[in-house]
């Protein structure tokens, strides 16, 4: 019978493009006669023999204590005749992930490597875009991964990707900022792979928000625990807390017993302190390069120089441990300005005796306490802004009390409402982070944030002189304040755009949105005047929010609308 010449197409390769089996190279072009199969005619040229393909993705990234595994594995290897059947040559079983320290793997029967995950051929693609998660890592160590294929009859790949995850010792979380998009909540994004500068733990995180149908928080992926997020306690006067609150439940402290929530003899006063674990806060601005694109990061080390901490500087230039925000909107008794629950809220007094009245809660010799600062109110925003991966505040966690003719509610109406609670109407007070009435309900003044002559924005962000400033503490006039001048300063409006100062800082600079696009926030600008912020409840109902800052009053002003309340910074110093 004579010999004819048959074509073979070889099918399967791996990641690198290789194709496989490289052992019938020569079965490429072959002679076959009627009386052998082509099975046979492979068998002959090696096909008894052919190699499991390498992996065709391996890829990874570490945080703290675990490691993001992309991957997938090899298809089968077959070879296609020209009369269109198709023979298997190597039937894929599957893939294994092994990891070590030290180096990698030397193979998939190395007594000192962990079998991490052994992935099925039915599941050959399910980690190619979701990534598997090794967890129980340890911090700061250098794990070394090798991937083996294998097929249906145990033998495995003889060229094995490999990768190196180094976990960190820090966690960071992080979002995009991209104001050419009016949507709030597609306004903030996750940072892309590849783009962020570090490893971010909020990866594939869901955003909180408040559901409005069962009146509870939906937590989304978060917990409530990590080191942004504040705990509510009593604070004493020399800055040390007495204790914890119960977060749903004010009257009681964490162990059950009565607090001083309502008490107005207590010599302390009921305040949110952020600062875990012995960590603070440190924050990144980062211009992407890109006109109105920004990446923020909030870390719980300093990572690099271009982070900072101004919330907790002390006026001696050392970070204080923590610092804290009021529970309640202030109520002065005694010379003093408070935070206590039951008590009507104090008005119609002027920034000189609103910052007396805060620091009158000093001990001799001491100024930890003050009027709430520019830099722990940016800071506030970020965290909220993180959490709810929008810039629209109220639609994420609830109006807060505006657009009534009811006047203001008092402090401790949303006692035993958990951290958070809201609702979409604009008739009631609004909690986050476990603070009454942030926006809506009063407008309240600021330290460190002024508007002086036509474009010119006034900023100081601690006592002391460690912000960058001459001036050692916050005064009515500004002297010796960080000077910006921007001609676009005085505009009113929706907030649409805002510049994020890698120093720190954050202020609006244009204002051509709505109440439902951009940052969906109310800018009221004049010069020589102070920063009042959150709005009030005469307010338009979406005017007020976050971002919400009314800087058309001097100082001296006063208003049955407006009022402060007090924060304060530990003495107790972050250890080195």
């Amino acid at each position: 019978m004579a010999e004819t010449d048959e074509i073979i197409q070889i099918h399967g390769a791996d990641g690198a493009g290789n194709k496989y089996p490289t052992t019938l190279a020569e079965a490429v072009l072959m002679k076959k006669d009627g009386d052998k199969t082509i099975v046979d005619a492979l068998k002959e040229s090696g096909g008894s023999s052919i190699p499991t393909p390498g992996m065709v993705l391996f890829t990874g990234s570490a945080s703290n204590d675990s490691a993001k595994l992309k991957m997938q594995g090899p298809e089968n290897v077959t070879v296609q005749a020209s009369n269109g059947s198709i023979v298997t040559l190597c039937q894929i079983g599957g893939f294994k992930v092994f990891r070590k320290t030290g180096g990698y793997p030397t193979g998939p029967d190395d007594a000192e490597a962990t079998l991490v995950i052994d992935v099925p051929f039915s599941d050959n693609k399910k980690y190619a875009k979701t990534p598997y998660v090794d967890t129980g890592l340890a911090r700061n160590t250098t794990y070394y991964y090798a991937a083996y294929a294998y097929s249906d009859n145990g033998r495995y790949s003889t060229d094995p990707a490999k990768l190196e995850c180094t976990t960190h010792d820090y966690t960071c979380y992080g979002y995009r900022i991209t104001e050419s998009v009016s949507v709030p909540s597609s306004m903030v994004t996750e940072i892309p792979d590849g783009e962020a500068e570090y490893n971010l733990s909020n990866k594939g995180y869901t955003p909180m928000h408040m559901d409005y149908s069962s009146g509870k928080m939906n937590w989304g992926s978060w917990k409530g625990n990590e080191f942004i997020f504040p705990r509510s306690c009593a604070v004493k006067y020399d800055t040390t807390v007495d204790y914890y609150l119960n977060e749903n439940d004010e009257s009681k402290k964490l162990d059950g017993t009565a607090s001083d929530y309502r008490n107005i003899s207590y010599a302390g006063n009921m305040m949110v302190e952020f600062g875990r674990n012995d960590t603070i806060i440190w924050k990144r601005y980062k211009p992407t390069g890109t006109a109105g694109v920004y990446d923020i990061y909030l870390a719980n080390q300093k990572l690099d120089d271009n982070f900072t901490a101004y919330a907790f500087m002390r006026s001696d230039g050392k970070f204080a441990k923590h610092f804290y925000l009021p529970k309640y909107f202030g109520y002065s008794t005694g010379g003093k300005l408070r935070s206590i629950s039951g008590t009507a809220v104090t008005v119609n007094t002027n920034m000189t005796a609103e910052r007396s009245s805060a620091e009158a809660n000093n001990i001799s010799g001491d100024d930890s306490w003050g009027l709430i600062t520019k830099s722990m109110w940016d800071l506030y925003g970020d965290i909220l802004t993180l959490l709810g991966m929008s810039t629209d505040s109220q639609t994420v966690f609830g109006y807060g009390l505006a657009n009534s003719t009811a006047g203001s509610i008092d402090n401790g109406t949303m006692d035993g409402k958990g951290m958070f609670w809201g609702k979409p109407t604009g008739a009631q007070g609004v909690k986050a982070l476990g603070i009454e009435n942030p926006w809506g309900n009063l407008w309240r003044r600021i330290d460190g944030w002024l508007q002086g002559n036509t474009g010119h924005t006034l900023i100081k962000l601690c006592k002391g002189t460690g912000d960058g400033t001459t001036a050692s503490n916050f005064s009515d006039v500004a002297a010796g304040y960080i000077d910006i001048y921007d001609e676009s300063l005085g505009n009113e409006g929706y907030i649409s755009k805002m510049k994020y100062d890698t120093r720190g800082f954050r202020y609006p600079i244009a204002c051509a949105g709505s109440e439902t696009t951009y940052y969906a926030d109310y800018k009221w600008g004049s010069t020589n005047s102070v920063a009042i912020v959150g709005g009030c409840w005469y307010d338009k109902a979406q005017q007020c929010g976050a971002s919400y800052v009314k800087i058309n009053w001097d100082y001296s002003q006063y208003y049955h609308t407006l009022g402060s309340s007090p924060s304060c910074q530990s003495k107790e110093e972050l250890s080195a």
